[in-house]
């Protein structure tokens, strides 16, 4: 009896596709999907643009390791050059250079209509994320202006392309990997740079995309399980991320509960903690932290998380309460505060039942102060606002 891929050889060489080896190359890129592997061998798959083509022959691209899983991402010194050692071996922080040229050549592809997203870990996009977490590490990417420049502007539009656009369910599993590795080197960097004042605001913005598990990417890989057995790494029931039991059969996510506890275990959740208890920490900042957890509360371990996050909703639901109305002139708090009791009520609404309607009646008063707010900036966010969450459960009159 015929293997699957030996039939699905034979089908697409009765489709007119001649040479065998090519359609073996097709069918092991596309991990024996012949829908896939149709669109290589007829040129249709595109690389990470609208309409362009990654060649097959491309090389170097990811792929799983031994266990299933995908290689780990090389340390910085493997992909640039290491002269930054002391005699002793140490590093020490002279003569480190962000790889600008890379820089310029990543801009080039992401900041256009017609973008083509380099993938793979030795590409600019990865050397730029590698090159920031060295220097985060060091304390040295919020002064170092190309490293400040990428992180600001270039690798959020990046990620907001690989991970939202509608392309996302045209892109091959190569593709798909690729991205999953950039991910997780975004995980590293963020983890880094957090543990460090002042607080990332834009950077915890692009860990929310990449924890929302209803963008595009983590959509078309819903069905994908963990590369990664985290009860190894945390110890049974100790993991920060868990795939729900109600979805785990057919969409499991595996790999949003990937990068939560690759976050987990470089101390990001230790980080964004220690960051919450800060003394005379801004709204702003606050809510620049929970966001992240809160679109994937859903998959937080309520054993290990709800510890942290119980006296963070407790305490913003309090700091919201206290808002006086000089606070409603303030732009940034305008924006925050909606912002940060939508995400305080996604983990109420996972481990605080009971509050969710506490934190939309608190929503609401906040609206319509700001409605009858002398301030005209104010009235304006409150219709914003009212007009944004229309078609949700918030109540608004």
């Amino acid at each position: 009896m015929e293997s699957e891929e030996e039939q699905h050889m034979t089908t697409l060489l009765c489709m007119g596709f001649s040479d065998p080896a090519t359609i073996r190359k097709a069918l092991r890129l596309a991990k024996n999907d012949i829908n896939e592997a149709v669109a290589l061998l007829t040129n249709e798959r595109p690389g990470l643009d609208y309409g362009g083509y990654e060649p097959m022959d491309s090389g170097g691209g990811p792929s799983p390791g031994p266990g299933g899983g995908f290689d780990p991402p090389p340390a910085y010194h493997e992909v640039v050059d290491a002269e930054k050692n002391d005699e002793n071996g140490n590093c020490s922080g002279e003569g480190i250079e962000f790889p600008t040229t890379n820089l310029y050549e990543l801009e080039s592809r992401v900041l256009t209509d017609q973008w083509s997203i380099p993938y793979k870990r030795e590409e600019s996009l990865g050397k730029c994320l590698l090159a920031s977490t060295y220097l985060a590490r060091l304390g040295l990417c919020e002064s170092d202006e190309n490293c400040k420049r990428f992180m600001d502007r270039c690798m959020p539009e990046a990620f907001k392309k690989l991970l939202t656009s509608s392309a996302v369910h045209k892109w091959g599993t190569e593709i798909h990997e690729g991205i999953y590795n950039m991910l997780m080197l975004l995980i590293e960097l963020v983890a880094e740079r957090i543990k460090q004042d002042p607080i990332p605001i834009g950077l915890l913005g692009v860990l929310t995309m990449a924890f929302n598990p209803d963008n595009e990417y983590h959509f078309k890989n819903r069905m994908k399980v963990s590369q990664r057995n985290w009860a190894e790494v945390f110890g049974e029931g100790n993991t920060f991320a868990i795939s729900p039991v109600s979805t785990f059969q057919k969409e499991p996510h595996g790999w949003v509960v990937d990068l939560v506890n690759k976050f987990g275990e470089l101390g990001g959740f230790a980080a964004i903690q220690a960051k919450l208890h800060s003394e005379d920490i801004e709204l702003g900042a606050v809510s620049a932290l929970v966001q992240p957890l809160g679109v994937c509360a859903e998959y937080l371990n309520s054993s290990v998380v709800q510890p942290m996050l119980d006296p963070v909703i407790l305490t913003t639901i309090q700091d919201v309460r206290s808002v006086e109305e000089k606070d409603l002139k303030d732009k940034k708090r305008l924006v925050s505060i909606p912002e940060l009791l939508s995400a305080i009520k996604l983990l109420c609404m996972q481990f605080q039942p009971d509050l969710v309607t506490v934190v939309d009646d608190l929503r609401l008063d906040i609206l319509l102060r700001m409605l009858k707010s002398p301030h005209f900036s104010a009235k304006m966010n409150s219709l914003k606002e009212r007009s944004h969450h229309s078609s949700r459960s918030w109540p608004l009159m």
